[in-house]
């Protein structure tokens, strides 16, 4: 006797379509890119796809997750909760943990404006990424792996966080070059502490990485970006000038 998938395939459908519904939801229609003038399929074009789950890569991404969550220290979870709060509520987070305190939305107003103005592009250039794959997440597909930061209701591919704090290395590496280093070792931190939560395999964090420099690259392009940059350099200038008790910039 012959088992009927019908409903199952009616339910994947449905579901499919929801999904489909609420990305395209998430982007107001008024919502115009000042930042960013590409095309995102150019960007997508340019991202290897996820492995298959039952492929070698797929299997080692699983593993990597699953061995990860079994030493997890204090420490460990200490510095994956201090990722996982560099969101669109706090942009300056990120570049707070690569310069210091002081590179904060109360001393560098201007810069946070623009930050947050550069993270709602990415974030919605993230989302139409994200569906091209729609690959669930490390404990979707292994029930056994609980994270240890904030579960997310977005699919696992590229990650959010690791395109996020790419992109806002990119561009504030490109304000003030003198950071680069330490802007470019946060972007791997961000990285590392996804995967160790239990929320990304290594593949996603990697094309998150690819995704945000992208994203910075094409947004440089721009005059309102190079404008954006001036201002930002500027301020920061003007902050560590008025402050070399609190900051002095690091020596090339």
């Amino acid at each position: 006797m012959k088992t009927s998938h019908r409903p199952a395939r009616f339910a994947v459908a449905f579901l499919s379509i929801f999904f489909l519904a609420a990305v395209a939801s998430a982007q107001p229609k008024s919502f115009e890119y000042r930042y960013f003038k590409s095309n995102i399929q150019d960007l997508i074009a340019q991202i290897p796809s996820p492995p298959a789950d039952d492929s070698i890569a797929g299997m080692a991404d699983l593993e990597t997750v699953i061995q990860l969550q079994k030493d997890v220290t204090p420490a460990q979870i200490e510095r994956i909760k201090r990722v996982d709060s560099h969101t669109a509520r706090n942009v300056m987070g990120m570049g707070a943990q690569a310069l210091g305190s002081w590179f904060s939305k109360e001393n560098l107003p201007r810069t946070a404006e623009i930050l947050k103005e550069v993270n709602m592009e990415r974030h919605y250039i993230g989302l139409t990424v994200k569906d091209h794959w729609n690959r669930p997440r490390p404990y979707v597909r292994d029930p056994s792996i609980q994270p240890t930061a904030r579960r997310s209701k977005e699919s696992s591919y590229p990650s959010g966080h690791s395109a996020a704090s790419a992109a806002w290395a990119g561009i504030i590496a490109a304000a003030m070059p003198e950071y680069k280093e330490q802007l470019f070792e946060e972007v791997r931190e961000t990285m590392w502490c996804r995967v160790m939560a239990g929320m990304h395999y290594p593949t996603d964090t990697h094309a998150g990485r690819k995704l945000g420099f992208l994203i910075a690259d094409e947004m440089l392009k721009t005059q309102t970006t190079q404008k954006a940059i001036k201002e930002m350099r500027a301020e920061i200038l003007a902050f560590i000038k008025a402050n070399p008790d609190v900051v002095t910039l690091p020596k090339q």
